[in-house]
């Protein structure tokens, strides 16, 4: 696979994007050259992520949150908001142990 610009893209961006890449190449039986990155070049407004190319179609790729597992983001927000508290406890558990 070839064209991801990976100065543009997130690593997990860049990861879903390749993947569908791969998958449209095999059913499209021909290779991909990635057009553009919408969303990385217009901050302004929301775009698409990846613009590609397949043989002679043109593919718009567009993908959301991808968790690592059920409620994986909400888990990330509970610990990030109440970070100070959980670092209170463990040390309170931590001097208790030792």
């Amino acid at each position: 696979m070839n064209g991801i610009d990976e100065e543009r893209a997130s690593p997990s961006e860049r990861e879903v994007v390749e993947a569908v890449i791969c998958l449209l190449e095999r059913l499209e039986g021909a290779g991909a050259g990635v057009l553009s990155f919408p969303d990385k070049l217009n901050r302004a407004t929301p775009d698409i992520d990846a613009l590609v190319t397949i043989g002679p179609r043109s593919f718009a790729i567009e993908h959301t949150r991808v968790e690592q597992f059920h409620h994986a983001t909400q888990e990330r927000k509970f610990f990030r908001d109440h970070r100070a508290l959980l670092e209170e406890l463990e040390r309170s558990v931590r001097s208790r142990l030792l």
